[in-house]
């Protein structure tokens, strides 16, 4: 959450919950620090981290063998986006990792 931008240029929509998080843990956690916005930490740097922590929770430990062999959330998809070299192809395949992944709750 603390990598989360203050803002994007078209806003947040009202349903966005992450960013009522941030902003709700900046105001009442003590140890909250959030980098996104501050002009000591370069954007280009926050979103480097954003996408290595977004790939990382594509290939959590399974325990089920349904996990392990789930096309979605396997270590292999992991080390597949982790290596990709530009932080926008990452971040752009992991986002497309997570629209596949919700769809299938709907």
């Amino acid at each position: 959450l603390a990598l989360l931008p203050r803002s994007v240029p078209s806003g947040w929509p009202d349903d966005f919950v992450m960013e009522k998080l941030s902003s709700l843990y900046t105001v009442t956690v003590p140890d909250y620090v959030r980098v996104a916005g501050d002009e000591y930490y370069p954007a280009q740097r926050r979103q480097k981290r954003l996408s290595h922590a977004a790939a990382a929770l594509l290939g959590g430990t399974m325990t089920t063998d349904a996990q392990k062999n789930h096309a979605l959330l396997n270590r292999r998809i992991r080390r597949v986006l982790l290596e990709i070299p530009s932080t926008r192809g990452r971040l752009w395949s992991v986002r497309e990792r997570f629209e596949a992944y919700n769809s299938q709750f709907r």
